[in-house]
């Protein structure tokens, strides 16, 4: 893919949960400060509050009380409850790895196949407010990774704040060094993902 159909994008990374038929996101998905799916959540959801900070809301959280900022939710590198802060956007995966720099164990049981080792996507944030985008290409015993495995990859990287976004079959990742590049593109299976975390060249929202 060139710069003329890539636009600004730098990084693009595959990020909630789907009907693998239908190929529509479930949950909760709020992209720049629309609503896109309003269904209740199967897990924590991925957010932005209107000043860019990251965090999770409870599964729970409707859409719109995110939205209208009129529910709360957790900053990812504080572990703190924030309240009357809208959301901007948001995402469902599959939850929190790492809060406020330490592994965030009550949520490992959150999705049944956190014991076995796939491949993963996650996001996370540093303490400089730097983002990260850690994608693990492999599958089985050869080199998948379980939630410990994440978390310590996190960790290690200097990931204050860890979120398990959607993997496995579903993982896919598009990256290159400037807006004139080709991306370098990596899909485990080749499978559609609906939704994307995109980061830019100038900080603009993605154009193609």
């Amino acid at each position: 893919e060139s710069n003329s159909s890539g636009g600004n994008i730098l990084i693009i990374a595959n990020a909630g949960v789907f009907n693998t038929k239908s190929y529509a996101p479930v949950g909760v998905t709020i992209a720049n400060g629309q609503i896109i799916t309003s269904a209740k959540a199967s897990h924590p959801i991925l957010v932005v509050d209107e000043n860019g900070n990251f965090g999770y809301a409870a599964k729970s959280s409707k859409a719109s009380a995110l939205l209208n900022g009129t529910t709360s939710y957790i900053d990812g590198r504080t572990g703190k409850t924030i309240t009357g802060k809208k959301i901007v956007s948001a995402v469902t995966g599959f939850g929190p790895i790492v809060i406020n720099n330490k592994v965030a164990y009550e949520f490992e049981n959150e999705k049944s196949h956190y014991k076995d080792r796939r491949a993963r996507q996650i996001f996370c944030t540093k303490e400089n407010g730097t983002y990260v985008i850690i994608t693990n290409e492999k599958e089985g015993s050869s080199g998948g990774w379980n939630f410990d495995d994440m978390a310590n990859a996190s960790i290690e990287r200097g990931c204050i704040f860890a979120y398990n976004l959607d993997g496995g079959g579903s993982t896919a990742t598009a990256t290159r060094k400037t807006t004139a590049d080709a991306f370098n593109v990596y899909t485990s299976t080749g499978r559609k993902d609906p939704t994307y975390i995109v980061f830019t060249a100038d900080n603009k929202f993605p154009n193609r």
